[in-house]
């Protein structure tokens, strides 16, 4: 298991712990609490491409893609813009399980309220006895 999914793993049990606290005690502050780490999560795991495109524009002439399967050898120009794709993709798949379990935490708040029956909402609470 490596970093990357242990910090996952963290992230994704500590959203689970708060939509299950906020499910059972109704709480307006830790939906609020809830929504606001998952935003900050968002905000600090989205891929950095200016850090992904100086990664691509330092790589030694070792590093850089110059041959690709099926096609005549590339020339410098396409070359560079190869490895910087590359370093975007790699950039990219960097957080992806935090921003992925940020998103289900927002899902999961926006559509709770719709799905969920809110408690004391019964049909026999509307009706008095005689």
């Amino acid at each position: 298991m490596t970093s990357a999914d242990t910090a996952t793993l963290i992230i994704a049990s500590t959203f689970v712990v708060l939509i299950a606290l906020e499910r059972k005690y109704r709480r307006r502050r830790l939906r609020v609490g809830t929504a606001l780490l998952a935003l900050a999560v968002l905000a600090f795991c989205q891929p950095k491409y200016t850090t992904a495109q100086r990664r691509a524009l330092a790589a030694p002439p070792t590093a850089r893609i110059t041959s690709v399967p099926y096609h005549a050898p590339v020339s410098a120009y396409e070359s560079g813009v190869r490895t910087a794709m590359q370093a975007v993709s790699e950039e990219a798949g960097f957080g992806e399980g935090a921003r992925l379990a940020a998103l289900g935490a927002l899902m999961w708040l926006g559509c709770m309220p719709a799905l969920l029956p809110t408690r004391g909402s019964g049909e026999s609470s509307d009706v008095r006895s005689a």
